[in-house]
């Protein structure tokens, strides 16, 4: 079972900003509509982050097509569930599904309306990548209703928000796509004992990890 911890100044020392592991504007948009939400919105987050520089860094203006440091998104995030009342991980969960809902319903209506749910399964991972310059990921058809992949090179301080996120966002869309008990399951690999891969892979000091998944369900309803 995944559990997504608080982020602290000891697990993550980094400035804002100043990490090698970055995320689009985009999604960084998107969270600052979901936390605008909040009684007493994004003001109320930015109180109860850790330092004048994350509150800075939250309080920025974020281009869509930009590139950002996503490590202060842990603190963000953190901070609204706190303002929300709910653990992290309860938070996550919420938010990432009201914004699959959107997104899914909307842009990417066609993709999983048309496609065939193994067809989503192994390309919705491959597309969220896109939103971060780390994580290389790779996935494979198993069988009709088995996809299974791998994210190569995600920080472990970051490892269960990834997956916690990506899991809702892939578990929305395969029910849209009229999948019957979709699960995606992940296990992680730490990457700290390889020295080869330490040497080719940027990581600011972090251990690295590599996150296996598998994404199944067993059946579909009838249109």
């Amino acid at each position: 079972m995944l559990t997504v911890r608080e982020p602290t100044l000891e697990t993550i020392p980094t400035e804002p900003g100043k990490s090698p592991f970055r995320i689009k504007g985009v999604a960084w948009l998107d969270t600052l509509a979901r936390h605008s939400e909040l009684p007493g919105g994004c003001s109320a987050v930015a109180s109860l982050l850790p330092t004048p520089a994350h509150r800075a860094y939250y309080e920025q203006s974020f281009l869509p097509s930009g590139w950002y440091d996503v490590l202060p998104m842990l603190f963000c995030d953190a901070a609204a569930a706190r303002v929300a009342g709910l653990t992290l991980e309860d938070s996550l969960r919420q938010g990432t599904r009201r914004h699959a809902h959107r997104v899914l319903s909307g842009i990417y209506r066609s993709f999983v309306r048309v496609l065939v749910p193994s067809a989503v399964a192994w390309a919705l991972p491959r597309l969220a990548s896109n939103y971060y310059d780390f994580g290389s990921v790779t996935t494979e058809r198993v069988s009709v209703q088995h996809v299974r992949g791998t994210v190569r090179g995600v920080p472990e301080v970051v490892a269960d928000w990834y997956a916690v996120t990506s899991l809702e966002f892939v578990l929305v869309a395969l029910d849209l796509c009229g999948c019957v008990k979709p699960t995606l399951d992940w296990t992680t690999h730490s990457t700290r004992d390889d020295p080869r891969r330490a040497a080719r892979e940027p990581s600011g000091g972090f251990a690295l990890t590599d996150l296996d998944f598998d994404i199944r369900w067993v059946g579909t309803r009838e249109a």
